[in-house]
């Protein structure tokens, strides 16, 4: 049994229009990276199998201010890699943006991959062809073209990566239908107000549809009346993508970019998601005029224009939900207790601007 406020692939819940990017992003957690890990390994695999919905992109972030003399040194020395880089299958590497620029670099080459199991196979063949509604068509990691902006000389150093992105509407459309298909329950017009009353709907099934335990996915925790949990908001636009282009680059370090205002283009099915911000405590629910003016920006910046001017397609504002104390993921004892029986409380909340990343790690 499934009770959602939204459909999955409402433009009011956070899912749909996120980039769809795999990167542990502003999720304090000691456990993300094993969730990560496992969800990489889920993406891979899809991707290999040749699934619509996930595709395998070069990655670049750009790290460090270049400056001159003595300061150039100290701008590049302050950037070891993070700790998910150690994953093979990320080809992580570290280069100069010398070699960037020349192409003198491994990023073009992605470690091999083959399928892990026949089970797998058989999953993601079934949604083979998902595309988000868009006629972009996917093109094998060997004919994919590393794209460097021309600011990239205005920074010291890059790390380069390979990156699964998953068209994000896509593949939630998937989920919803597999879960139909397979006789669940799923209405998605039911907003609980409160724990309680969530534990009173459960209490009330009976029979065939008794319930043992709710799982609250309700993301900022209001449920549970988890006042430590920060909204932080991102506001996004999309723009058609060119030909070609492969590239996802994301920046937040000076002089284009800050960890409050970060630089990123994600490529995404048919289209680029540019960013953006990440504004805690902001609650606004649309783009400001300012912040479309920045977004047009960034565009010009990122994406190879050729002289084009790039309109916007569409456009999208999120609210990530960061716990500074971790992820709340566990049985909720308190809850459990307020049941009266069997019934079990589990809480899955506060994964950050991890929500894509971490999916089918916990």
């Amino acid at each position: 049994i499934i009770r959602s406020a939204h459909a999955p692939k409402s433009m009011q819940t956070p899912s749909p229009g996120a980039g769809g990017l795999w990167m542990p992003f502003h999720c304090e957690d000691e456990r993300t990276n094993e969730w990560a890990s496992t969800t990489l390994q889920e993406y891979l695999e899809m991707e290999y199998q040749g699934h619509g919905a996930v595709e395998v992109v070069p990655a670049i972030i750009f790290k460090g201010e270049m400056m001159a003399g003595e300061e150039a040194e100290i701008s590049g020395a302050h950037h070891p890699p993070p700790s998910w880089a150690s994953n093979r299958d990320l080809g992580f590497s570290t280069v100069s943006i010398e070699d960037l620029v020349k192409g003198n670099t491994s990023h073009s080459s992605r470690p091999e991959r083959g399928p892990s199991s026949a089970a797998t196979a058989a999953i993601v063949n079934n949604g083979a062809g998902l595309s988000g509604g868009s006629d972009h068509k996917s093109r094998s990691t060997t004919e994919k073209k590393v794209h460097v902006p021309a600011f990239a000389e205005r920074y010291h150093s890059a790390w380069t990566f390979h990156v699964p992105i998953v068209d994000s509407p896509a593949l939630l459309g998937e989920f919803h239908q597999e879960l139909i298909d397979g006789g669940a329950d799923v209405n998605t017009n039911t907003l609980f107000s409160s724990a309680s009353e969530a534990i009173e709907f459960a209490n009330g099934c009976t029979g065939e549809d008794e319930i043992d335990a709710i799982v609250n996915c309700t993301g900022s925790g209001t449920l549970t009346g988890d006042e430590s949990v920060v909204l932080a908001r991102g506001v996004l636009r999309y723009y058609r993508r060119p030909p070609g282009f492969d590239t996802c680059m994301l920046i937040e370090d000076p002089p284009f970019a800050s960890e409050r205002y970060p630089l990123y283009a994600i490529p995404r099915g048919g289209y680029v998601a540019v960013g953006g911000t990440y504004l805690e405590d902001d609650i606004e629910a649309s783009p400001r005029d300012e912040e479309r003016e920045m977004l047009d920006r960034n565009a010009e910046l990122l994406l190879p224009s050729d002289g084009m001017h790039f309109e916007p397609v569409g456009e999208w504002v999120g609210f990530r939900p960061v716990r500074p104390a971790g992820v709340a993921f566990g049985l909720n004892e308190s809850l459990t207790r307020q049941a009266n029986r069997k019934l079990k409380w589990v809480d899955n909340y506060g994964h950050g601007g991890a929500g894509w990343t971490v999916a089918a790690g916990c």
